[in-house]
């Protein structure tokens, strides 16, 4: 990562820069961690802002790969 991520800690942001793939499960992993490049996020949403947000609609299953 060449970023600086200051909500996530040391550690975790080691795993994150070693993971071959990282997928995260739920809207609220979605909401932690969007602006980290490169995760697959498997999320149903249930959030009008957040389906706005990626392009969807609200209440679907969707597999986002974060930019």
């Amino acid at each position: 990562m060449q970023k600086e991520y200051p909500d996530i800690g040391v550690a975790f942001r080691k795993k994150l820069e070693n993971a071959g793939v990282v997928i995260s499960k739920g809207q609220g992993n979605y909401e932690a961690l969007n602006n980290v490049p490169g995760i697959f996020f498997l999320l149903l949403v249930k959030c009008p802002v957040l389906a706005k947000d990626i392009g969807v609609e609200l209440n679907s299953a969707v597999c986002y790969l974060s930019k």
